[in-house]
């Protein structure tokens, strides 16, 4: 699976290990807008593009992808949360997060404040729907049928919040 290479390569970065081979096979699955969307285990092309953008700029400080991050900007919904289905969910917002904090190190000046005020947008989005005690129930996951994982789900969901508060 995609998800399964984009893992592989991350670990064999923050290894320092070659990765030629693995690269090129995470590259050339994007779709032409510059994301990954064929995803074998998760229903949302947030998951393995968040993963994938932070895999190829492990180790390369000046890893720029203006093509992935004008997507990733250009599907924020108008409510300011992401979602590949019908709604914005906090967990797509989370991954969408995840990925923009990777993007924003190496960006100019114009892409950091445009990303920025993404993630405004996400953090009024989210505290808008936080609820401290509430567990996730949107299933993305797919399994034999789909499920959430939700302790999984709810650490990337606070963790993407984590991110825009500190942001």
């Amino acid at each position: 699976s995609v998800s399964t290479n984009i893992h592989a390569l991350h670990a064999l970065r923050l290894l320092g290990k070659p990765a030629a081979g693995t690269s090129a096979y995470v590259e050339a699955n994007r779709n032409p807008h510059g994301l990954w969307d064929n995803e074998k285990w998760h229903v949302s092309w947030l998951y393995p593009t968040a993963h994938a953008v932070a895999a190829l700029a492990q180790g390369k400080p000046q890893w720029r992808d203006e093509r992935a991050l004008a997507a990733l900007l250009q599907a924020q919904r108008d409510d300011g949360g992401w979602g590949a289905g019908r709604a914005s969910t906090f967990e797509e917002t989370a991954y969408a997060l995840f990925a923009l904090h990777v993007m924003d190190g190496s960006e100019e000046p114009t892409g950091r404040r445009r990303i920025a005020q993404a993630v405004a947008r996400a953090l009024e989005w989210m505290l808008a729907r936080h609820a401290v005690h509430a567990l996730p129930q949107t299933p993305l996951w797919i399994g034999k049928e789909l499920y959430c994982p939700t302790r999984v789900v709810r650490v990337a969901e606070l963790a993407g919040l984590w991110l825009a508060l500190r942001w």
